[in-house]
């Protein structure tokens, strides 16, 4: 039985002194930056013997010890007076001066001695070995030995297609896809997880992609088992960079082929939960109508799949478009937009309805005109924007979170001109707001709030239903500023930004795709930046954009604050059209035509009148990602941000959008929608669990249809 050896050990460097605090794996030395990993440390006022110390050990197996003594610079022993401890409680404990193991993962921590206020540290690092069977290559002879000359052949050589390169991830994400270009002529393959605390090599063959179009690539797979994940995540969880490295070798053996393209990620220091709902809006080869609608997924739950939550369940067709939507932050409330089927951009035949999340019952259906909403953190109101350009302009209307009625004041300022995708901070003390300098383009004939340019960036405070004085935190120079959101901390916006190109405002030619370059709806040039909210200079995230034409769009963060190696850190959610690996190529060429922007059709980046054209296999597919954003650096002018990865529970086949995070998910999963469902206009049950699209309005009627 051939499977994955484990050799799973760290090193760690620390500030020597009184006071040394480390994290997990010692990754923390307390300031803020980059650790050697490659050197052990011990001192204070107390000596410890042994000063570095490696304990090897085997998952199931006995656990490992180690005696250590303590003196004084004296001389003076005071092993069995002194107290004994370690940082990192999860590889072991004391009893007296000897330190016992635990068994099922590795890692470094340092060891503390004190007494009469005196103390001192050294480093035990903890080296895991372990042999795990697998399933994708049982009969494989032996990788080549270490040695072995390499390949000459440059086309063998294989090249590491994803995770991009500097990735951090969250240590429960859980799931992880490695996807490598096999190169030519090569039969085998060792897949090496290391650095100084890690040896893990998978032995394989190609599984092939074929990519969400149903095209051969040259690529394969290899999906982290949940006890490989277990292994080298969490031995490095706030640790440093663990490079991946595939070889390769022909059927004989007779020569080895390393990846070139060595690319590294790392594991966040604390795990991440939330609840995040997203909008699927369509999937390749599924009939139109029964593949959209609004999905959630339980974040770092082993074993979760993605739920539909108003969705059309397996077999049954919508017939409506379920897309857009906003929840407060605790996950108690929703509002949602209700459309044709067409799932167009025009505002004129969407409504908005507020439910309730726990029953998906219907408050007060169809009670506004699309238009983009924000609720208080503990859904007790919410503002909405106007979507149609009525008198007054320059206010948002405040609604009451539970009752869906006019709070009061109904209305809030929003300054001098009307304004639109207002965001709450975390702890409801500011709202941050775009303030257009244009909605109307004369050719496309629309008035709603998601088509504007020239957009600034205002915020305000608030206290319940008492709102501040609006204050420009981006004011535009003719870019187009939208899309914001807080971090969880409340200290940062993040923000869409399409640069100026050609004159500002301008979309008079509507008959021509990208007519409307600056336009805020859908604009391939999208880019998120970040500023802090009392004001300063924005940065372009580019390590989250990358090169080209993405369409980065709608950055919402997850809702709290982490750390990593002594800095903060917030995890940003985006959707973006860029390539995940060989799985989804939207960078490839289909039947000789390059991939193009399809969604929405009938706007002004996409003039074709087919409402289907979504349907095209020549469309571009907006996935979701996920990207670390260093909120300690995010004031210093440099880009504070890290690659982005592919959040990994969507379907490759669906154009996915909009991630929207809660603290966590209410209510039990909607099974009653497994059945056989009720169409739209039909009578249905309170709870409305028996609704084709999920929903059961306050009539007791299915669909929320005006």
């Amino acid at each position: 039985m051939r499977g994955v050896y484990v050799s799973i050990f760290v090193v760690a460097v620390a500030s020597i002194g009184n006071g040394c605090s480390c994290s997990h794996n010692a990754a923390n030395n307390g300031d803020g930056g980059s650790n050697d990993m490659s050197v052990a440390i011990s001192g204070g006022d107390i000596v410890i013997t042994p000063a570095d110390s490696t304990l090897d050990i085997t998952p199931g197996g006995a656990p490992a010890t180690q005696l250590y003594f303590a003196r004084l610079m004296s001389g003076q022993d005071v092993t069995a007076q002194a107290s004994w401890s370690v940082d990192d409680p999860s590889l072991g404990a004391f009893s007296a001066s000897t330190f016992t193991s635990n068994v099922d993962h590795g890692g470094t921590t340092l060891v503390h001695a004190t007494y009469n206020g005196l103390s001192g540290f050294a480093t035990l690092h903890v080296k895991l070995h372990a042999t795990v069977p697998s399933d994708s290559c049982p009969s494989c002879p032996p990788f080549p030995p270490d040695g072995t000359p390499m390949c000459t052949a440059t086309a063998q050589t294989p090249i590491v297609l994803y995770p991009p390169d500097g990735t951090l991830v969250p240590p429960n994400m859980n799931v992880l896809q490695l996807q490598y270009d096999q190169g030519v002529g090569n039969t085998y393959f060792e897949i090496d997880y290391e650095n100084a605390a890690t040896d893990v090599r998978v032995l394989t063959q190609c599984t092939p992609i074929t990519d969400s179009k149903g095209n051969a690539t040259n690529g394969c797979v290899y999906d982290l088992s949940q006890q490989v994940w277990d292994y080298i995540a969490q031995s490095n969880r706030g640790g440093d960079p663990l490079n991946i490295i595939v070889r390769a070798t022909d059927a004989n053996g007779t020569c080895i082929a390393t990846s070139q393209t060595q690319v590294a990620i790392s594991f966040g220091e604390e795990d991440l939960n939330g609840g995040v709902y997203y909008w699927q809006s369509v999937a390749i080869g599924a009939a139109s109508g029964a593949a959209g609608g609004i999905f959630r997924y339980d974040f770092g739950k082993r074993g979760q799949t993605p739920e539909p939550f108003l969705a059309p369940i397996p077999g049954a067709k919508m017939n409506r478009c379920i897309g857009c939507h906003f929840l407060s932050r605790d996950g108690v409330k929703m509002t949602y937009g209700n459309d044709d089927p067409d799932a167009d951009d025009e505002y004129s035949d969407l409504t908005t309805t507020l439910i309730d999340v726990a029953t998906k019952a219907a408050v007060n259906p169809n009670m506004l005109k699309g238009g983009f909403q924000a609720f208080a953190p503990d859904h007790s109101l919410f503002l909405a924007s106007n979507p149609s350009g009525g008198a007054p302009t320059n206010v948002f209307t405040l609604w009451n979170g539970t009752t869906a009625t006019p709070a009061s004041p109904a209305t809030v300022s929003s300054g001098s001109a009307r304004s639109t995708q207002p965001d709450y901070s975390a702890d409801g003390s500011q709202v941050v707001f775009v303030q257009p300098t244009s909605f109307a383009f004369p050719s496309y004939n629309r008035t709603d709030d998601n088509h504007f340019t020239g957009g600034s960036l205002f915020t305000m405070s608030a206290s319940g239903t008492t709102f501040g004085t609006p204050t420009p935190l981006v004011m535009s120079a003719g870019e187009n500023n939208y899309y914001p959101a807080f971090s969880p901390d409340g200290a940062f916006v993040v923000f869409n930004r399409v640069p100026l190109t050609g004159t500002p405002n301008a979309c008079t030619n509507t008959t021509t795709a990208g007519s409307c370059p600056n336009d805020a709806f859908s604009n391939p040039n999208a880019r998120i930046f970040i500023i802090p909210a009392a004001g300063g200079t924005p940065v372009d995230l580019a390590n989250v954009n990358g090169a080209g034409p993405l369409e980065n769009s709608w950055p919402r963060f997850a809702p709290t604050v982490q750390h990593y190696k002594g800095d903060t850190i917030a995890w940003v959610t985006f959707a973006s059209t860029r390539d995940y690996g060989d799985v989804v190529r939207n960078s490839a060429m289909i039947n000789g035509v390059a991939q193009h922007l399809c969604y929405p059709p009938e706007s002004p980046e996409n003039t074709s009148t087919n409402k289907n054209v979504i349907e095209d296999p020549s469309c571009l597919q907006p996935q979701l990602w996920m990207a670390a954003i260093n909120l300690s650096k995010a004031s210093s002018g440099a880009d504070p941000s890290l690659p982005a990865f592919w959040l990994p529970f969507q379907d490759p086949k669906a154009h996915n959008h909009i991630a929207q995070w809660v603290v966590q998910l209410v209510g039990p999963p909607a099974t009653g929608d497994m059945g056989t469902c009720i169409p739209d206009g039909v009578a249905c049950s309170t709870g409305g669990a028996q609704c084709c699209n999920g929903v059961c309005c306050g009539n007791n009627t299915c669909g929320c249809i005006p």
